[in-house]
């Protein structure tokens, strides 16, 4: 639980910080290559490691807007 609110914590540093970019842009189409293992449902449960990484890889992409 400790990892998910560092890596909150550090998100919006970088999501007020004025020098970071604002978005990596990504096409539509190799975003969802790059996010597609994100984005699926999984029947089985996932590991803690997995969500956490899949919180990390979305994160990177979504829209800073502080």
């Amino acid at each position: 639980m400790i990892e998910l609110v560092t890596m909150l914590l550090d998100y919006m540093r970088a999501a007020n910080d004025r020098n970071s970019k604002v978005v990596d842009f990504k096409q539509p189409q190799e975003l969802r290559q790059v996010l597609d293992h994100c984005l699926q449902l999984h029947s089985e449960p996932q590991s803690l490691e997995r969500i956490l990484n899949d919180c990390e890889e979305t994160m990177k992409y979504c829209v800073r807007t502080g």
